[in-house]
C-alpha cells in the first residue's frame, strides 16, 4: 500500500475566482542533438516579448522542442484590440501600426507593447549566464549585507498574529515598483462578474519601465514563465536546463529580505529547519514539485497554477482558465496578444473604483481566446513578496487568512491539493456572487478560484493540510482523487508524510510508537467498576471519559453545518465543506496518523477482491500496536477479560482485534472482498454487480474530512433531528447527514466527530462483543443507539451510532 495522497500548494490571489485545473503539458525533451540549440532559443514567453534579436527564425526554430503554441491553434480568431497582425514585433505578436506609440485609438486595444530599449542586450547577457549550473551563476549580494542592521527577527506581535506578519512582508518588499513611475495601468471601465461585454478600451499595462527586468528576481522569475504547457491533463518533462532555473530562481529569491523574513518566522514557529539551504530545498518543493491534477498524474505543480496559469479543454469537459494570478504574467501576456483585458470587477463598496494607482485588481480577462471570468492579483509587487506570503499563508494559516498588507485588506484563501497547497487572495472590499454550491454545477466555473472541483464544481476548496505532512514529497506518484491499479485492486494516493511515512514502511517490530499510556498516566485506574460492567451504557460512558485524543470544536476543527433537511428530500441545503478547518497538529497525533495510512488501501466498489500486500498488512498490524498503547483499548481489555469475552494475554487480545477489524469475508456473494474496518470506516459503494448504486459504511469523520477535502465528497446538509429546536451547530460531535460520495448518494449517515479512531474502535468493539444489534447508551451528552449487524456469528458487517435524542 504505497500511494500518499499527492498535494499541491496554489496561491493566487482572487476576489471572486473561479475554476483551478490541469494543464497540457510540455513535449518531449530535446534530443541530444537538439539542446545546445534549444538553451538558446528556448525561452518563448521571456525571450520572445524581451528580445527582438529572434524576430528574423521562424516560430518553430525558435521553440526548439517546445510546443509551438501558435501551431496548436494559439493564433486569434478576431482581431479585436489588435492592429498587429502583419509584422513580427518584439513581443511575438505583430507590430503595431503605431510602433512605440503608448497611446490607444478608437477604443481598440493598443498593439504589443513596446519593448524597453535596452531588454535586448540585457536579456541576452543574463540568459548567457542563466544557462549555467546554478552553482556556477552569479546573484545579488545578500540583503542583510545591503542593509546592515535591517531587523528581519520577527516580533511578538507578528508571531501571534498573520496579519501583522503579512504587513511586516509588505513592509519588506524592497523590489516593489512604484504606479506611474515604473509601470502604469488603465483599468478602463467596470462590470458584474456575470456581464461578458468588453469594458476596457485597450491594454490594462500601457507601460513598463525599461530598468524592471534588470532586477534579478525578476528575470529569474521570466525565465520560468514557459517552462510549462498551460493545457491541463498534459504529463509535464522537466529538463535539466528547468531544473537549473528552479534552483537558481529559488537561490535568488532567498537573499531578500521577504524570503530571509519567511525563513526566520517560519523557524520560530518550528515549521522550518534552521539550516537555511533545507529551507531553500523546502520552499522548492513547495511549488516546483509536480503533481496530478484531475486524474492526470505529473501535469501540474504550484507554480504553474498560481504563477503561470492553466486552461481547461476538452480533456475536463469544459473550457476556462484556472490559476494565472501573477501580473508580470499578464503584462507579458497581454503583450504579445494572448491575454485580451475586459474591464474590472466592481468593488463590492461604492465608490471605490480602482485607479492607476492601485495595486490590487480584480478583473475579466481572456487568454487565447478562454475566459477568465473573475480573477484577483496584486500589481506591482515583487516575485520574492508573492511568494513568500502564500507560503506564510499556507504554512501558518487555515483556508481563510484575512490580513492587511499595506493599505489593503485582504483574504489570502489556501486551497489545498488535500496535502499541500493551493492558494489565493480576496480584496475584502470586492462584491462577491452568492455562494451556495448550487450555482456551480455544470462545470462553470467557480466562484472560488482555488477550488479544485470535481463533478460539475459543487466542492468547496480543498482543505488544509496538516503542517506536518507539508514537507518534501517522496515515493509513488499517484494522481489525486485518481484510481491506480495495483494488483486486483485500485486505491487511492495517499498524503505522503514523509519522515513518518518512511518510518511506517519498515516492519511493525521495528518501528516506533507512542509510550504507554500507563505509564503516561500513572495512577490512572482503568479498572471497570460493578456497575459498568453490568451496564453496557455506563462503560461507553467511561469510554467517552478516557478518549484524551478526541478533538475539540471551534479549537481543533470547525464544521458548518448548512441548513436541515428530512431523509427523502434531494435538494442540496449545505452552502460549502461540512469541514471548513482541521488544526495542523491533528495529524501528528500517532494513532490519528496510523489510521491515516490505512484509508487508501481499500478499493470502495463491492464485489472485487481485496488483495492485501505485505505493506499493508504491516500498517493494520502497527495500527493495533500504536491503539493498544491508549487508555480506550486497554480499558476495553480489561472489560472483556472481565467477561471472559478476551484472553488475560495482550498480545492475544490485539491479534483478536485485528482479526475482527482486518480479516477479510465475502458480502453480496463475493469473497474476500470486504472487512470490518473497510465497510464501517471506509465505506463501501453498491454498483451495477449488486444492482443498486448507493453507498454503505462510511461512519467515520476522518474519512469524510479527508474525502470532502479531494472533492470526492459533496456535503448535502444535515438530517431534522427527531426532536424539534435541536438542531446541530458547530459545537455537536455526533451528526446525521446526507452526502455523496464519488457522485453516488448517501441518503442518511449517522458518524461522531471528533473522536478519536481508538475510541471508535473500542466502542463498537465492546458493543459487538456485549450487546446486542441495539445497544441504547449514553456517550457523553448523547443519547445513541449504536448498531451492530453481524457477518455470521463472529464478524461485524456494520457499526455506527444513531442519534435518540
Amino acid at each position: 500500500m504505497e500511494g500518499l495522497i499527492k498535494g499541491l500548494a496554489k496561491a493566487a490571489i482572487d476576489a471572486l475566482d473561479g475554476g483551478d485545473d490541469e494543464a497540457p503539458r510540455r513535449q518531449r525533451p530535446a534530443e541530444d542533438g537538439e539542446e545546445e540549440g534549444r538553451e538558446d532559443r528556448d525561452r518563448s514567453t521571456w525571450a520572445e516579448v524581451v528580445s527582438d534579436k529572434k524576430g528574423g527564425e521562424p516560430e518553430e526554430e525558435r521553440r526548439g522542442s517546445r510546443p509551438s503554441r501558435q501551431g496548436e491553434g494559439w493564433e486569434r480568431a478576431d482581431g479585436r484590440k489588435q492592429q498587429q497582425q502583419q509584422h513580427t514585433s518584439a513581443h511575438g505578436g505583430g507590430q503595431s501600426q503605431y510602433e512605440g506609440d503608448d497611446r490607444r485609438d478608437g477604443g481598440s486595444r493598443l498593439p504589443q507593447q513596446q519593448a524597453p530599449a535596452n531588454w535586448s542586450q540585457q536579456q541576452s547577457e543574463a540568459w548567457n549566464a542563466y544557462k549555467r549550473p546554478p552553482s556556477e551563476q552569479e546573484y545579488s549580494e545578500d540583503a542583510g549585507r545591503i542593509h546592515q542592521g535591517l531587523n528581519l527577527e520577527p516580533t511578538r506581535e507578528e508571531l501571534n498574529s498573520l496579519s501583522e506578519a503579512c504587513g511586516r512582508l509588505w513592509e519588506l518588499d524592497m523590489n516593489r515598483l512604484v504606479p506611474g513611475k515604473d509601470y502604469r495601468i488603465d483599468c478602463g471601465e467596470g462590470k458584474k462578474v456575470y456581464q461578458k461585454d468588453d469594458m476596457a478600451y485597450g491594454n490594462l499595462f500601457s507601460w513598463l519601465g525599461d530598468d524592471v527586468f534588470t532586477k534579478p528576481t525578476y528575470s529569474r522569475f521570466c525565465a520560468l514563465l514557459d517552462n510549462y504547457n498551460p493545457h491541463q491533463g498534459y504529463k509535464e518533462v522537466v529538463t535539466q536546463q528547468e531544473k537549473h532555473e528552479e534552483v537558481a530562481f529559488i537561490e535568488e529569491i532567498a537573499r531578500t529580505a521577504p524570503i530571509k523574513y519567511l525563513h526566520q518566522y517560519l523557524v520560530m514557529k518550528g515549521v522550518a529547519s534552521q539550516d537555511y539551504d533545507d529551507f531553500k530545498t523546502m520552499l522548492s518543493s513547495l511549488w516546483f514539485n509536480l503533481y496530478g491534477r484531475c486524474g492526470n498524474s505529473s501535469c501540474s505543480s504550484a507554480f504553474e497554477h498560481v504563477f503561470v496559469g492553466e486552461i481547461k479543454g476538452e480533456r475536463q469537459g469544459e473550457n476556462e482558465v484556472s490559476g494565472f494570478h501573477n501580473w508580470i504574467q499578464f503584462y507579458l501576456e497581454e503583450a504579445k496578444g494572448n491575454v485580451d483585458y475586459k474591464g474590472y470587477i466592481f468593488p463590492r463598496r461604492r465608490g471605490e473604483s480602482p485607479d492607476s494607482e492601485t495595486q490590487l485588481l480584480t478583473v475579466q480577462f481572456e487568454w487565447h481566446g478562454v475566459l477568465k471570468s473573475v480573477s484577483s492579483s496584486l500589481i506591482g509587487v515583487s516575485p520574492e513578496f508573492e511568494l513568500a506570503l502564500y507560503t506564510l499563508c499556507f504554512y501558518m494559516g487555515g483556508e481563510d487568512n484575512r490580513v492587511n498588507i499595506g493599505p489593503y485588506t485582504v483574504n489570502v484563501k489556501c486551497y489545498r491539493m488535500v496535502d499541500l497547497l493551493r492558494v489565493y487572495l480576496e480584496d475584502e472590499s470586492w462584491e462577491r456572487a452568492d455562494g451556495r454550491k448550487q450555482q456551480q454545477h455544470g462545470g462553470g466555473q467557480s466562484q472560488h478560484e482555488g477550488d479544485d472541483r470535481r463533478g460539475g464544481g459543487s466542492r468547496l476548496p480543498q482543505q488544509q493540510a496538516p503542517a506536518n505532512r507539508r514537507q518534501q514529497q517522496e515515493g509513488e506518484e499517484t494522481d489525486d482523487g485518481g484510481w491506480e491499479t495495483v494488483g486486483e485492486k485500485k486505491k487511492h494516493g495517499r498524503p505522503q508524510q514523509s519522515e513518518a511515512w518512511n518510518a511506517y514502511k519498515r516492519p511493525p517490530s521495528e518501528q516506533e510508537y507512542s509510550e504507554d499510556a500507563g505509564r503516561i498516566h500513572q495512577g490512572l485506574n482503568l479498572e471497570p467498576t460493578r456497575e459498568e460492567l453490568n451496564s453496557l451504557s455506563e462503560a461507553c460512558s467511561r469510554l467517552w471519559e478516557l478518549d484524551m485524543n478526541r478533538l475539540v470544536p471551534g479549537k481543533d476543527y470547525r464544521i458548518d453545518c448548512g441548513e436541515g433537511k428530512k431523509v427523502y428530500q434531494k435538494d442540496d441545503m449545505a452552502y460549502g465543506n461540512l469541514f471548513s478547518w482541521l488544526g495542523d497538529d491533528v495529524f501528528t497525533k500517532p494513532t490519528y496518523s496510523r489510521f491515516y495510512v490505512l484509508l487508501d488501501n481499500y478499493n470502495p466498489h463491492q464485489g472485487y477482491k481485496e488483495v492485501v500486500t505485505q505493506q499493508e498488512k504491516h500498517e493494520e498490524v502497527a495500527f493495533i500496536e500504536e491503539i493498544a498503547r491508549t487508555v480506550p483499548i486497554k480499558y476495553l481489555h480489561q472489560y472483556l477479560v472481565m467477561k471472559g469475552v478476551a484472553s488475560q494475554d495482550y498480545d492475544d487480545f490485539k491479534t483478536m482485534l485485528s482479526s475482527l477489524w482486518f480479516n477479510l469475508y465475502g458480502r453480496c456473494g463475493n469473497s474476500s472482498c470486504s472487512s470490518a474496518f473497510e465497510h464501517v470506516f471506509v465505506g463501501e459503494i453498491k454498483g451495477e454487480r449488486q444492482g443498486e448504486n448507493e453507498v454503505s459504511g462510511f461512519h467515520n469523520w476522518i474519512q469524510f474530512y479527508l474525502e470532502e477535502a479531494k472533492g470526492n465528497v459533496d456535503y448535502k446538509g444535515y438530517i431534522f433531528p427527531r426532536r424539534r429546536g435541536e438542531s446541530p451547530d458547530s459545537e455537536t460531535q455526533l451528526l446525521t447527514v446526507q452526502f455523496e460520495w464519488h457522485g453516488v448518494l448517501k441518503s442518511v449517515s449517522s458518524s461522531l466527530i471528533g473522536v478519536s479512531p481508538e475510541f471508535e474502535l473500542a466502542l463498537y468493539t465492546l458493543c459487538f462483543y456485549i450487546g446486542g444489534e441495539d445497544n441504547r447508551v449514553n456517550i457523553g451528552p448523547y443519547t445513541v443507539n449504536v448498531k451492530c449487524y453481524r457477518m455470521g456469528n463472529n464478524k461485524i458487517g456494520s457499526a455506527f451510532p444513531i442519534a435518540e435524542n
